[in-house]
């Protein structure tokens, strides 16, 4: 039964791969058809390659296989017709290309939103650790240790005059502490424990204070300047040998002792002793010189 289903297979086959070649075909039809021949023949030849190995391996009708048998596998593969290569196919004509699509108009750029101008910096405050005013004008001990003076420069305390051979204005350098009140001019205690004074006969001031008083620990200024020095004694002058009118009330005539720290207005003066009393000299009209519980 088996011989004769392998029959049968192999006429069918065999059968479906006539062609009748009186056909007319066209040109593409033709290659059509070739190229399906070319395809059927190749797998006919693999059907059949594959029904020899069958025939080996069922011991069926090795007869008809090509070279017979080694053991159950085909002595010799059965190999197929070399395919037809059919024509090349035919290109057909390029086809044509339709007009170039109309471009819309081009939309609208929205424009450019319009920049915030960049806000004003504020500058930064100048700090200060101490102040003072004094006769239309004040003064300001800075963080950095210089002095500002601002106001009214009659008596040429706020910035230089513009004729020599005054100066005027705060000078350069370091203080620890600045004093300006009733007089015309200011004192600065400086870092090297100086006092050095500027404005309206600041000169004078500056060259007494430098040239014969030593160094101090505080300064006042008004009509006339105080300052405690370095040993704790007050010491207190106005212009050297002028007799000012201002100082008849004894406000720069302080008491003998020692102070802390010292401080003056027009008319009359006050020292913090040791102690942590208080002694003021000068007038004393209002009682403005006798402090509670001292002298």
């Amino acid at each position: 039964m088996k011989k004769g289903l392998l029959s049968v297979l192999a006429v069918v086959l065999l059968t479906s791969s006539s062609v009748n070649a009186n056909s007319e075909f066209s040109v593409a039809e033709r290659d059509d058809l070739l190229a399906a021949i070319e395809l059927r023949d190749r797998l006919i030849a693999a059907q059949e390659a594959l029904l020899n190995t069958y025939r080996c391996l069922l011991e069926m009708d090795t007869e008809l296989v090509p070279g017979g048998c080694r053991g159950r596998n085909p002595e010799t593969p059965t190999v197929g017709p070399t395919p037809t290569v059919g024509p090349t196919p035919t290109v057909g004509p390029t086809p044509t290309v339709g007009p170039t699509p109309t471009v819309g108009p081009t939309p609208t750029v929205e424009p450019t939103p319009t920049v915030e101008p960049t806000p004003t910096v504020e500058p930064t405050p100048q700090t200060f650790i101490d102040v003072s005013v004094g006769h239309e004008f004040s003064c300001g001990l800075k963080t950095d240790q210089t002095i500002e003076c601002w106001g009214s420069n009659n008596r040429l305390v706020v910035e230089p005059s513009p004729y020599p051979p005054r100066k005027g204005g705060p000078p350069d350098g370091k203080f620890v502490a600045v004093s300006a009140k009733h007089g015309n001019h200011a004192c600065g205690l400086r870092v090297d424990q100086i006092i050095e004074c500027w404005g309206y006969d600041a000169p004078a001031y500056s060259y007494y204070s430098t040239s014969f008083l030593g160094k101090f620990t505080t300064v006042s200024a008004s009509l006339f300047v105080c300052g405690v020095r370095d040993t704790g004694v007050v010491v207190c002058w106005d212009l050297p040998g002028t007799g000012s009118p201002y100082t008849n009330f004894g406000q720069t005539r302080p008491p003998a002792g020692i102070f802390v720290d010292v401080d003056v207005s027009a008319w009359h003066s006050c020292g913090l002793r040791r102690d942590r009393t208080i002694e003021c000299w000068g007038s004393n009209r209002y009682g403005e010189s006798s402090p509670p519980g001292g002298n």
